[in-house]
């Protein structure tokens, strides 16, 4: 994954927001995924990562499988764990991340799924989303490979915004009160 450096003109909304997340410590992700193996851990180390930029914590286990995912939905930090399926079978085609509405030519997306809690594993739910949970990165052009094949033109806090309710509805369909969460 490349990312773009900013340049001096461009716009630094995104730090003024108050939407970013705040840094997270390793004990604190610790809480949130107790049975989560330590090669599962993000691959970058916690302090090196860029808070300022990003919506949410998304990673992918080393070994490709598994997605995690953490955001500060109502001042309360949200873990999920996903499952990640990425077809490589048949023509690529176009496809768009359901949570930042990047339009992707060829194989940028992939099903990730979770169990809905409270269903003891027989319901799952599932959305093609950016194959390196990358979406923070995304709305803000820090990420150019690939590039985007339909670019949006709206603002930026609009984009954050849908991202941040796109994930709250992921969060709320797999009956969030029972998910791993933090105060």
């Amino acid at each position: 994954m490349k990312i773009r450096e900013r340049h001096e003109h461009e716009s630094n909304s995104y730090d003024e927001d108050g939407i970013s997340l705040q840094a997270i410590s390793t004990n604190e992700l610790r809480s949130i995924f107790p049975n989560l193996r330590k090669d599962d851990f993000p691959e970058q180390s916690l302090n090196e990562i860029d808070w300022g930029v990003l919506d949410y914590l998304g990673w992918i286990s080393p070994a490709g499988h598994k997605g995690f995912v953490v955001i500060n939905l109502d001042d309360r930090l949200h873990g999920i764990a996903l499952r990640r399926a990425i077809n490589r079978s048949g023509k690529p085609k176009t496809q768009m991340c359901s949570w930042c509405h990047h339009v992707y030519r060829g194989r940028g997306t992939a099903l990730f799924t979770s169990t809905v809690h409270g269903s003891h594993g027989r319901k799952s739910i599932g959305h093609q989303l950016c194959m390196n949970l990358d979406c923070s990165l995304r709305i803000r052009n820090l990420v150019s490979d690939p590039p985007t094949y339909l670019p949006e033109t709206v603002d930026l806090h609009y984009k954050t915004a849908r991202l941040r309710a796109a994930i709250r509805k992921f969060i709320q369909r797999l009956n969030a009160q029972k998910f791993p969460q933090m105060s």
